[in-house]
C-alpha cells in the first residue's frame, strides 16, 4: 500500500521535539521498498531513542565514542566522518576498482583489541574484532 503524500518530499513534523524534518522521495521509495514504516521522529530524536534503547549495552562494553549519541552525527544513518578512518581497496579483481573500501579503527567491545572494520563505529552499539565475532556467531 503506498501512501502518496509520503513520495511528494513535504517535510514530516517530528512526533517528539514537533521539529520539521525532511524526508524526500527517495527515503520514501527507501522505507516503502523495505517494507519500513516511514519515521515520525527527526534523526536526532531517533539517535536519541536508539541510545537510550542501548544504554545498557553502551555501558555494559564500555564504550567511549559517543559522537552519534551526543548529537555528532551526519549523513543516513548517523554516519560520521573521522579522521581515524583510512582506505583500502575490497578483495578480488586488481585492487584499482572503482570502490574502494574505506576501514575504521575501533576497539573490541569483548577483547579490547584495537581491529580494523568496515563501517564507521557509531558507540551505540558493540564492534567486535574477528575473533569475538566468529567466537560469539559460532563461526
Amino acid at each position: 500500500m503506498r501512501e502518496e503524500h509520503l513520495a511528494d518530499g513535504t517535510p514530516r513534523q517530528c512526533l517528539d521535539c514537533e521539529i520539521a524534518f525532511p524526508f524526500t522521495a527517495e527515503e520514501a521509495l527507501f522505507y516503502e521498498e523495505r517494507g519500513f514504516r516511514p519515521p515520525v521522529r527527526c534523526s536526532q530524536c531517533r539517535a536519541s531513542r536508539r541510545a537510550e534503547r542501548n544504554a545498557d549495552l553502551i555501558r555494559a562494553f564500555g564504550h567511549r565514542d559517543t559522537a552519534l549519541v551526543s548529537g555528532g552525527h551526519g549523513t543516513y544513518g548517523g554516519a560520521v566522518s573521522s579522521p581515524r578512518s583510512a582506505v583500502s581497496f575490497s578483495r578480488g579483481g586488481t585492487g584499482r576498482g572503482p570502490n574502494p573500501r574505506v576501514l575504521h579503527s575501533a576497539k573490541c567491545a569483548a577483547c579490547g583489541k584495537e581491529t580494523r572494520i568496515p563501517f564507521e563505529p557509531r558507540g551505540d552499539r558493540p564492534v567486535y574484532c574477528r575473533e569475538c565475532f566468529k567466537a560469539r556467531h559460532n563461526l
